[in-house]
């Protein structure tokens, strides 16, 4: 599974800020793909990442410098202890913003069997689904 397009959307059975999130809610295009995108795009003062979930749905972030080596940081792999709870705060609210966004716009899943997609890491260290119903 390539992830390097997309943004991994997890919560855990907890909340959506719990450190390790484990369940998949959903996989976004970083890529523009119909109106579904993730951008960095100008601001007035910053920088602002930009998730756009449809047309109409669009989930600012500004980047100011630490939030920016924060993100890049995580990128690359690495959970920075260094920065302050505020930074990951932050990030924690921007995630339950998007994840509160994609539950107003999504159809409610028709009822019938129930199932989980619990993420985790390959051997890799790539991320991988196994649904569980």
């Amino acid at each position: 599974m390539a992830t390097d397009r997309e943004l991994l959307l997890a919560t855990s059975l907890a909340n959506s800020g719990a450190g390790t999130s484990q369940l998949l809610e959903d996989r976004l295009s970083v890529a523009p793909r119909r109106d579904e995108r993730v951008e960095v795009v100008p601001g007035d003062l910053l920088p602002t990442l930009v998730v756009q979930l449809d047309a109409h749905t669009r989930c600012p972030l500004p980047l100011n410098l630490v939030r920016y080596e924060f993100l890049m940081r995580v990128a690359g792999g690495a959970l920075p202890s260094s920065f302050s709870r505020e930074c990951h705060e932050d990030i924690l609210a921007f995630k339950s913003m998007i994840l509160a966004a994609l539950n107003r716009i999504r159809p409610p899943e028709a009822v019938g069997d129930l199932s989980f997609r619990l993420l985790s890491l390959n051997a890799s260290g790539e991320p991988a689904d196994e649904v569980i119903e």
